[in-house]
């Protein structure tokens, strides 16, 4: 028996479900049986929930006993609407685009390189390392400019370093949507190496070697909504991602 291409797509999107339900679960066990007057919402894009996120959040509460921290999962450009509107005092929605910074306040927490991401049966599906001159030929997926402002742009920059002009002949409005239209074999595409710690059945991340490209994982928030407590968060997690780093750990391994 073998699974349709639906079925495929389908898998990519329930293993994450699971994985991301398990996380959640263990991030929020220390805010179980206890009460809390104010509260602090945060927005949040998937990658950064089982990296330092948790953490954060585990270690804030031992902190701040009395203040909730709410997270709802959004897509980039629905962190800035709910910023705006006040529906959220913090958005971790990975790169910010130029023009938020004359809006908001930033402060860079992670740097992520970008990898290549390749569906498992694929002919580079081996390698280690690869160059994007390499995938000249080959049909790209990307970001969708409605939820990702600023990426297909990124990835333009991209291949005008590398010389080439590929065709993207498909569009996510999701990680999960990328990751199932590159199982199927729809594309190959360029992505931050942390969506590696999803789950990915028919897809291989590969390094990317030449041209390198890191993006900054950022904290936004609203000048005039700042507090002590959100300054305390965001500074747990900019020191989380500093001792992973000066001990050596990363969040992407080359498959």
């Amino acid at each position: 028996l073998e699974l349709t291409d639906a079925g495929n797509r389908a898998l990519v999107h329930a293993r994450e479900i699971l994985h991301r339900a398990a996380v959640m679960q263990e991030a929020m066990t220390p805010f179980h049986g206890r009460s809390a007057t104010k509260t602090l919402s945060v927005g949040y894009i998937p990658t950064v929930l089982p990296g330092f996120l948790a953490h954060a959040l585990r270690i804030f509460h031992q902190q701040h006993d009395g203040l909730r921290i709410q997270i709802v999962e959004m897509m980039p450009r629905e962190q800035v609407e709910a910023l705006r509107e006040g529906r959220l005092d913090l958005a971790l929605l990975g790169m910010p685009w130029p023009t938020l910074k004359k809006d908001f306040a930033v402060r860079a927490i992670l740097r992520v390189p970008m990898a290549i991401v390749i569906s498992s049966d694929h002919a580079l599906a081996a390698r280690r390392t690869l160059d994007l001159a390499e995938l000249k030929n080959e049909p790209f997926v990307s970001f969708h400019e409605d939820q990702f402002p600023g990426r297909p742009k990124l990835l333009k920059t991209m291949f005008q370093r590398a010389s080439i002009a590929p065709k993207v002949v498909a569009k996510a409005k999701s990680f999960s949507e990328l990751l199932g239209l590159v199982a199927t074999g729809r594309g190959v595409a360029i992505a931050p190496a942390d969506l590696d710690q999803f789950p990915h059945f028919g897809v291989i991340f590969i390094k990317l070697k030449r041209p390198k490209l890191t993006l900054v994982s950022s904290a936004l928030w609203k000048k005039e909504r700042q507090t002590p407590e959100l300054l305390s968060f965001i500074n747990i997690m900019v020191e989380r991602t500093d001792e992973e780093s000066q001990m050596g750990y990363h969040s992407f391994t080359a498959s």
